[in-house]
This record gives structure tokens, sequence and C-alpha cells, in this order.
């Protein structure tokens, strides 16, 4: 048995020599990053705390590891890049082992056949083995296409970020609106309950109408209706937060930011072809362009080596002769495959597929070229409008601001009423709502241009 396993080593280190060494080496690097993505994607699932920090670039890394769509995309790459170590087989000998208990026809010299009923039986132990030497390409193209296929499916996986950053971005400045809008609220509120106690003492020592005390009572219940509404959108916002959070929507949060002007980081022009989405159309053309090579490569024939080692011992008696060779016995040599029926058919069909691919890849790219400029030249154009209502919200909190300081210098000379400052104030109230507003819709804007122009962030 020695010479067996001799013999079958040697095989296979001439066979490894015979394959492609600069493909093989290029293949194995690939391998590498097969287990660096699977690594990268276990490290990504197995984080689930959130951090401490509670900044808004933090709590989109936080959403970003949490994200249970995007894990399964992840895994989607991790798949075609298993895919890709598993094509790298046909680089590597088919190795194999049997035991047999069988009978053979007796053979009387060259050319000869006795009976079939002069037979040996025997007891056989071998190995066999066989090495692919060339196949015009169809295993490496194979390899490639896994490959693309997992880079593509990788950009799919940056483009779910920019969506989960936008997501995150909007609930976080959303948040920050409804809480400055709940203190103003609150602070109407105090002023219309103030309202009401003026002017019921002034019903009561008959210096005010009873009428006009119903009437800032009901704009007391206004305003109480105006708060529980700020308070139930906070905490709906919250909640929306904490879902695209991945923590639990009846937990806690807050936001430390307050909605203030700022320079827009948003801005320049979109490199298309850098977009996560026009890259992962780009793979997928790769991979098409593979598959279409690797199918061209199934349609020509395939060189192998292949050998073989047995150890045969006849059964003593089973015949008259025993004239059947027993001992160690070899072989060595060369094999051709040559696609027909079957395999050129199925060859065709797959280059048949790849190329269809290519073409709808190839119109999906030309397409998508054009709706990547148009989405980002439209939210450079909100962001440039919702810059322009930031301006026109201010200069009316202002002159609101400026309304408010003059009649209440005027109540304070006895020349205005309480009804003229609570009315005065509430308008103050309004215009600081609008002016947040406008700062809101400038942040949500500058975060749809980021997700058009495929960033998580800056």
């Amino acid at each position: 048995m020695r010479a067996i396993f001799t013999l079958c080593i040697g095989f296979v280190l001439v066979s490894c020599v015979a394959v492609n060494a600069a493909d093989k080496k290029d293949e194995m690097v690939k391998s590498e990053k097969v287990a660096a993505a699977e690594a990268g994607a276990e490290k990504s699932a197995a984080k689930k705390a959130p951090p401490a920090a509670s900044g808004l670039s933090a709590l989109v890394a936080e959403a970003i590891r949490n994200n249970q769509e995007l894990r399964a995309v992840r895994q989607d790459e991790v798949i075609y890049s298993s895919r890709n170590h598993f094509e790298q087989r046909g680089y590597y000998p088919k190795l194999g082992g049997y035991w047999a208990y069988d009978s053979q026809s007796d053979v009387d010299g060259p050319g000869e056949t006795k009976g079939q009923t002069d037979r040996t039986w025997r007891k056989s132990l071998g190995m066999q083995a066989e090495q692919m030497l060339w196949d015009f390409g169809e295993t490496r193209h194979k390899i490639r296409k896994e490959y693309h296929t997992a880079e593509a499916y990788a950009q799919k996986a940056k483009l779910k970020e920019t969506e989960i950053a936008y997501e995150v971005t909007e609930s976080y400045w959303r948040v920050a609106l409804l809480q400055g809008v709940v203190a103003l609220r609150q602070k109407a509120l105090g002023a219309a309950k103030r309202e009401v106690n003026s002017i019921s003492q002034r019903v009561k020592a008959k210096g005010a109408r009873v009428a006009d005390l119903r009437a800032a009572e009901a704009g007391q219940a206004q305003a109480e209706q105006d708060l529980l509404a700020a308070q139930n959108g906070l905490g709906i916002a919250k909640q929306r937060l904490l879902f695209y959070l991945g923590r639990d929507v009846d937990g806690a949060i807050g936001v430390s930011d307050s909605l203030t002007p700022a320079a827009s980081s948003a801005a320049g022009q979109v490199n298309v072809e850098a977009h996560p989405d026009m890259r992962r159309v780009r793979a997928a053309q790769q991979a098409a362009d593979s598959a279409a090579r690797a199918a061209k490569g199934g349609r020509f024939p395939q060189f192998f080596l292949r050998g073989s080692m047995e150890d045969s011992t006849n059964e003593p008696g089973s015949n008259a002769g025993n004239l059947v060779p027993e001992g160690y016995n070899y072989r060595l040599g060369l094999a051709v495959k040559i696609p027909i029926g079957y395999q050129w058919v199925a060859a065709s069909g797959k280059l048949q597929e790849a190329r269809a691919k290519q073409e709808q890849l190839s119109a999906e790219a030309a397409a998508l070229k054009g709706s990547i400029k148009l989405r980002v030249h439209n939210a450079q154009n909100q962001v440039a409008e919702a810059a322009k209502g930031v301006d026109v919200a201010s200069k009316q909190h202002a002159a609101a601001k400026a309304k408010f300081d003059m009649v209440r210098d005027m109540h304070a000379a006895k020349n205005a009423t309480q009804a003229d400052l609570a009315q005065a104030e509430d308008d103050l109230a309004q215009a600081e709502i609008a002016r947040l507003s406008a700062l809101y819709d400038v942040k949500v804007a500058e975060a749809v241009l980021l997700r058009e122009m495929g960033k998580v962030g800056q």
C-alpha cells in the first residue's frame, strides 16, 4: 500500500504544477477576501449594544449596526463570496479511494477470452486521481463571476446604509423640532393662563366683561390642545427614532442638538461612477461578462491528467486458470472531455442568458446615470429653497419680536390690554415655530441630498 500513496502524492505534485500559477495565486487572494468578508459580517451582527454617545453620527452608526435588512443584504454578499470560494475547486485534483470485491473474465493469451463461466473473483483496493489542466478559462471566469456578484451586493449594502442614515437623520431632527415646539407651547399655555387670571380679576372688579373671560378661557383650552398635540407628536417622533436605531420603541431617548442655522456641508458635484448604485450595476455587468466567458469556455474541450493505482488479490480456486493479473497495477495519462449533446446545449443556454443579462445591465446603467444626476440636482434645489425659507422665517420672527416688545411696553404704560399682550406673545411663538420648521426643512433637505449622492454623512 505504501506504493499506492507514494504514486498518488507524486501525481498531485505534478498536477498542481500544471495549473496556471498566476491565476491560482489571484484566486487565492480572492479567497482571503472571502474570509475577511465573512468575519466582517459576523462582527457586524455580533455588535448589539448601543453606544454611550447620543450625537447624530453615533446614532447613525448604531442604526447601521442593528438594522436587520442591512444584515440580510450583507449575508447575500457572504453567500456569493462563499460561491467564489466554491468555484475554486476546479483548480484542485479530484482524489478518491475504493474497495471492491468482484469478478473478471479470465484471459488466455493475447486477445483471447475464455467463456463467461471462466471467471476469477478478486478483492481490490485502490485510489484514483484527476487534475484539470486546461478548460479555456471556464473555471477562472466562474470564480470571477461570483466575485463580482459579491461586490454588487456589497454596493447594495452601501446603498442601504445611505437610506438608514437618512431615516435616522430625519427622525433625529424631527425630535429636535418637536422638543422646541413643546417648549414654546408650554410657554404659550402659561401666557394663556395668566391672561385668564387677569381677566377673571377684572371681571370681579367690574372692569371686564364675562364674554372677554370666556374668550380667554377658550384661548387657554386651545393652548392646552396645541401642547397636547405637540407632546404626542414628540412621543411618536422619539418612537420612530428608536425603531430606526433597533431599540425598544418604549424606551427613552433625547436629542441634545438644537435647530440652529449652519453652513450646508452637502454641496458639491456628484461623481456618478463613484455612486454605490452605479458601482452595483458595474459590478453586476462584470459578473455577466464573466458568466458569458465561462459559458464560452464550456463549449470547448477540457484536458485532464488522470491516474490510478490498485492492489488486487485473486480468490484461490475460484476457477480453473486464475489468470487474471493480480498485485499492483497503475495507470497514468491524459484525457480529453469534449462537450457534445447535453453539455453543449447547457453551455449555449448559459451563454444566451449571460448575453441577455449584459444587455439588461447596459440599459440599466445608461438610465441610472441620468437618474442619479436628476435626483441630485432636484435635491440641491430643495436645499437652496429650504435655505431661502429660513431667511424668510427669520425676518418674520424678527418682525414678530419687534411687535411683541412694542406691545409689552404699551402694556406696561397701560396703553394695551392683557389680551393684546397675549396675542402678541402667541404671534411670536407661532413665528418661532415657523422658524424652527424652516430650519428642520433645511436639515432634511441636506439629508436627502446626501442620500441621493450616495453618502452616509459628512
